[in-house]
């Protein structure tokens, strides 16, 4: 069975994975939220399904969605909170800063 599944089904669910790499993810994403905005990462269940599912079942890699607070997804009048947009820009640098490393240039 692959990590983040339950049996019989396709899916991936990254809370699921106990692997040091989803921990790991997980961790950084959650630090840099906490930098940025100076409060914890709200974790929560959606019932949709994005791509981010295959790296995690196909790829073994650890697929986090994480995006600004929106309005009407998919709608005509579709919107997003441009403060969080700002929020979850800095946010998305310093993750992959973290997970990724730098180097000098």
């Amino acid at each position: 069975m692959r990590r983040g599944t339950k049996p019989g089904t396709e899916g991936y669910a990254l809370s699921r994975d106990s692997s040091a790499n989803a921990a790991s993810a997980i961790a950084a994403l959650d630090k840099a939220h906490h930098k940025v905005s100076g409060e914890a990462l709200q974790r929560e269940a959606i019932t949709a399904t994005t791509d981010a599912r295959f790296f995690g079942l196909y790829a073994d890699i650890p697929a986090l969605v994480y995006g600004p607070r929106a309005e009407a997804i998919h709608g005509f009048n579709e919107r997003v909170d441009l403060e969080s947009m700002r929020r979850i820009t800095k946010a998305t640098a310093l993750f992959i800063a973290d997970w990724c490393g730098t180097e000098e240039v």
